[in-house]
């Protein structure tokens, strides 16, 4: 059975229209009962539970030790993560605890970065409106995942969320429960 942490940091989410979405449809795939994909999810939301930005480390370092699977849940802003995705990481992923010689409680886990992007999939390609590539933009999650020890699973984007219906984004919700089915 995967066990999911799903984690989210975005600084405007009572506006997040696309993110609520596959959030809401990640809850309902997990909530069914007889379903195929043998999950049990939990989640935390750092903009609704820290609304100060004060995280209680001790708390959420216990979370991702119970899960097989982190998957960060965030709009792509100015070409990165949005500042609570940066805290958690930052506070939460500490030495000892996620990275150096005693930090490797999250050894062998998957990460992987479920994204929702303003552009079209065009201008994040060379030669696009965006100066770098999706890729690129997602290097840095990739690299975090590495310095922990976890095993980088890739990630999903949808491509113009604002302009996305309502299937299209339970779409990606499920692609996402696809992907971390297939990482073993």
């Amino acid at each position: 059975m995967n066990k999911i942490l799903v984690v989210t940091g975005h600084p405007y989410w009572p506006q997040s229209r696309a993110n609520r979405i596959i959030l809401d449809e990640i809850t309902r795939i997990a909530a069914e009962k007889g379903n195929d994909y043998e999950l049990s999810l939990s989640y935390t939301n750092i903009t609704e539970l820290y609304p100060d930005g004060r995280i209680d480390v001790p708390a959420e370092q216990q979370k991702p030790l119970a899960a097989n699977v982190v998957v960060f849940q965030f709009p792509v802003m100015w070409f990165a993560a949005p500042s609570p995705v940066h805290r958690y990481m930052e506070e939460v992923l500490t030495y000892g605890f996620a990275y150096g010689p005693e930090g490797t409680n999250l050894r062998n886990k998957a990460m992987l970065a479920s994204v929702t992007a303003g552009g079209d999939e065009a201008s994040y390609q060379p030669g696009g409106k965006c100066p770098v590539t999706m890729d690129q933009i997602m290097a840095s999650t990739a690299a975090v995942a590495s310095y922990c020890l976890m095993k980088w699973g890739g990630y999903l984007c949808s491509y113009s969320a604002a302009d996305r219906s309502e299937a299209e984004l339970r779409d990606h919700a499920r692609r996402l429960i696809d992907t971390i089915r297939g990482l073993g």
